[in-house]
């Protein structure tokens, strides 16, 4: 629902890290899950644990607006 809600704002992609264990170590990813935001490959935002919806979306918000 979100990747429709953020159509060409966000681009949403998962990654099983036990398959790109360096892309984990690259990142930092001890815990999942975990939801990384970047801009320009700069983490904006980290959030470690489930979410609502609402929750995500309100993430989301902060973490794209704080870089504008």
């Amino acid at each position: 629902e979100l990747s429709d809600e953020y159509e060409g704002k966000v681009l949403f992609t998962k990654v099983d890290v036990d398959s790109n264990k360096d892309l984990a170590l690259e990142y930092g990813v001890k815990q999942i899950p975990l939801i990384l935001i970047l801009i320009d490959g700069e983490i904006v935002g980290r959030r470690l644990g489930m979410a609502n919806k609402k929750e995500l979306s309100e993430f989301i918000n902060k973490s794209i607006n704080k870089e504008q």
